[in-house]
């Protein structure tokens, strides 16, 4: 069950890494349209500033996708980890529950010498003799 949390809890970084791939590349054109675009001669200059402004809010906007997406892959991964070592443990047996599923040598040596010499799985299964318990 422990496969289950980790593909659960893996959602999210597969999606924020998809996210950030798209966030990069409309940051390198942004950037790219920002230094080697080139307005025609007699564009007016309110329209020139309008565009730097637009392509200048775009790269902050998308920094900010940027940093916002690789903070939330990061927290999602430290969730994950948080979860599976803290969380989601296996169960440590008590010690009552190790004395129970341990055997004795006594119990071997008081079983019949067909039943000590058999074939496990192919014999059937031994169960339990009243003498072993």
């Amino acid at each position: 069950w422990r496969k289950d949390v980790r593909q659960f809890c893996s959602l999210t970084p597969r999606k924020m890494e998809i996210y950030l791939l798209i966030i990069a590349l409309e940051l390198g054109f942004c950037v790219m349209a920002l230094c080697k675009a080139r307005v025609p001669p007699g564009i007016p200059c309110w329209l020139v500033a309008c565009h730097t402004l637009a392509v200048c809010s775009a790269l902050m906007y998308l920094f900010l996708a940027l940093w916002f997406g690789m903070h939330a892959f990061v927290s999602a991964q430290a969730y994950k980890v948080r979860l599976l070592t803290q969380m989601v443990r296996l169960p440590v047996p008590s010690w009552q529950g190790l004395e129970a599923s341990r055997t004795y040598l006594s119990s071997f040596e008081r079983m019949k010498g067909r039943q000590m010499l058999r074939v496990p799985l192919a014999m059937g299964h031994r169960g339990r003799d009243s003498s072993s318990v």
